[in-house]
């Protein structure tokens, strides 16, 4: 593989210009959500460079992204540095707004695809359009499951819907149409026990004896990890409607979780067992591969998405596994393709937000859980204020804006308000519990 050569479009889709010196370029894609973008260059170009603006790699749909962060340094580093995210980060600014006179988006027993292209059809299409956003055809493919939505971040309810269903979705760009196209992708089985499969793929096996790993790094992770769920549907105090799943578990392998589903109708129980069932999915403990790989075989005979083997002598370890992120580097002395196989191993800000999200609702019903508070910083400070109105001194976990955990000197003002100051300037989120 050459450099990567990025090519850069206003938010016409116009061409600006082509960016082939840079100190280094980073690439990440993801299968079931956005992904990130990061690149050095020597000289900055505000009108290159402008908020909003679109990129695409090597004249390549399916990797471009839209530019969101610039940072001009002259004093360490004498560069620009210049981020974004991939194309689907878009439906990151529409909600899944429920049609006039219903309480919630409702979908009983529908193919996941079907439910996927409808919410994007409702929110980004039909109303409040994306105006260049046009949408593929569903093809009715994840299973069929009750699904409700109700005010929530797009991007978030598609991501997962692809976790529960092991697919992806994208929106790549076309230039020569200036359409933003939105699809639904399914990966290729090229397991070494896949018997060729429907799509005839050869097998791929990723392992040292065959001189296409460099490095690995094997992670488990059971952090924030859940195996009990009480879903909670409507009604108030002891007249709530709970479901337990999971409740024949004991001692340490019971790990329990509350789930507010108070958006599903009474008696529903299917409804609140395929909610639980989803939910537990996220909280499940992880197994990660991370590694290093020779690039001749990357997008030839392995992609994003593809389940492929991976095979480990030291760690006797044999297994089948969905390719669900990619990273690419580029720099001055060489390319590497990192690829991630399973479940990304949970951050502790992706721990704190998942908990937090479940609590947050049934604690403004006062039925149970500790109060918490989102504090997000748009505008880049190195002291942040924030009125969180808890009424006790809370827990502080920060992030930067591209989700990074960061530390900062939190002082407690009073039980209502937190001062956070930073070493440099900082846009992100804080959350305090």
């Amino acid at each position: 593989m050459d450099l990567a050569k990025i090519n850069v479009f206003d938010k016409e889709m116009n061409f600006l210009g082509k960016v082939d010196r840079y100190k280094s370029l980073i690439y990440v894609r993801k299968w079931q959500s956005y992904g990130n973008f990061e690149f050095h260059v020597p000289k900055p170009d505000p009108t290159l460079y402008a908020d909003g603006n679109l990129i695409i790699l090597d004249e390549d749909p399916e990797r471009c992204g839209v530019i969101r962060y610039s940072e001009d340094d002259e004093y360490y580093a004498k560069e620009a540095t210049i981020k974004g995210f991939s194309l689907l980060y878009l439906l990151s600014d529409r909600l899944t707004v429920p049609p006039a006179g219903e309480g919630y988006r409702v979908f009983n027993s529908t193919p996941v695809e079907d439910i996927i292209y409808a919410l994007v059809k409702e929110n980004a299409v039909d109303k409040r359009p994306i105006e260049r956003l046009r949408l593929g055809e569903s093809q009715h493919r994840g299973g069929s499951i009750t699904f409700q939505t109700r005010y929530k971040v797009l991007s978030d309810e598609i991501e997962s819907l692809c976790r529960q269903s092991g697919l992806g979705a994208r929106i790549t760009m076309n230039p020569d149409t200036q359409t933003f196209n939105f699809e639904v992708v399914e990966g290729v089985d090229r397991s070494y026990d896949n018997d060729l499969g429907d799509l005839g793929a050869e097998p791929y096996i990723f392992a040292k004896k065959f001189g296409n790993v460099r490095k690995r790094n094997y992670t488990h992770s059971s952090v924030g990890a859940k195996t009990t769920a009480y879903v909670a549907g409507q009604g108030e105090g002891e007249n709530r409607e709970i479901i337990i799943l999971g409740d024949d578990l004991t001692d340490v392998d019971r790990r329990e979780v509350f789930i507010d589903a108070r958006d599903i109708e009474q008696g529903e129980s299917t409804a609140l067992e395929d909610r639980g069932a989803a939910k537990l999915k996220a909280y499940q403990a992880t197994d990660s591969f991370e590694f290093e790989v020779i690039t001749r075989d990357y997008r030839k005979k392995w992609d994003l998405g593809d389940i492929t083997t991976f095979y480990d002598k030291d760690l006797n370890y044999l297994d089948n596994n969905q390719i669900v992120e990619i990273q690419e580097t580029y720099e001055a002395d060489g390319i590497k393709i990192e690829p991630t196989f399973g479940d990304p191993v949970k951050t502790i800000t992706d721990v704190v937000k998942s908990t937090s999200e479940e609590i947050k609702t049934e604690s403004r019903t006062s039925v149970g859980g500790d109060k918490t508070y989102t504090h997000t910083q748009t505008t880049p400070a190195m002291k942040w204020t924030v009125q969180h109105n808890l009424g006790k001194f809370p827990s502080c976990t920060i992030t930067d804006s591209a989700g990074t955990v960061v530390i900062g000197e939190v002082k407690h003002m009073d039980k209502n308000t937190v001062e956070i100051v930073f070493s440099a300037q900082f846009a992100g989120k804080a959350f305090l519990n």
